[in-house]
């Protein structure tokens, strides 16, 4: 936690506040593995695995490929809902850099959904890229969600306000990823 974040006061019964994971810089989405691993990306474009202990291990970096900074980067993540009977599978939402341009234009960007396969000791496969130029535009605040559903099925809800209207709005780039993608 950045150090100026201060420990809750008045946790419920059985609940306690204390750090786990260090040395993860912006920290924007976590997620847990069956087997009780924690997988946390970076604003950067790192994706890391916690086993439990220690420190945590860089499992994929994409930050040589995406624009972060303010509200841009690898700002989403979801584990496969059928990762432990064989589809073994992580859905990353993150701001592509699109060609040589500069992240510091709307035009040279855009935000995707993308899936990565997980070998059986965790080692990461190749990128599919499922859904792709999310618009990914100045001035406003990007929020994404990424969420294995109960029903099987992956959604991904881009959403964004401007700065200036402090308004959250549904994205109308919200996808639904089914089996059919698998």
């Amino acid at each position: 936690l950045p150090p100026d974040v201060e420990a809750f006061d008045n946790l419920p019964a059985g609940f306690t506040d204390e750090p786990v994971i260090g040395d993860i810089p912006s920290p924007t989405a976590i997620a847990w593995l069956p087997d009780g691993q924690l997988l946390v990306t970076s604003q950067q474009g790192v994706l890391y695995r916690w086993p439990g202990a220690g420190a945590a291990i860089p499992m994929l970096d994409l930050s040589n490929e995406i624009c972060s900074g303010g509200e841009t980067g690898l700002l989403g993540l979801a584990v496969d809902p059928g990762f432990q009977s064989g589809e073994r599978f992580v859905y990353l939402y993150y701001t592509d850099r699109k060609g040589n341009g500069s992240c510091g234009n709307a035009s040279d960007r855009a935000n995707r959904v993308s899936r990565f396969g997980l070998d059986p000791s965790l080692g990461v496969g190749g990128e599919q890229i499922l859904i792709d130029n999310i618009a990914a535009a100045a001035n406003s605040r990007v929020t994404s969600v990424v969420l294995s559903n109960p029903d099987g099925t992956c959604s991904a809800t881009p959403t964004w306000s401007s700065t200036s209207r402090c308004r959250i709005r549904r994205s109308p780039h919200w996808r639904r990823m089914t089996s059919s993608t698998r």
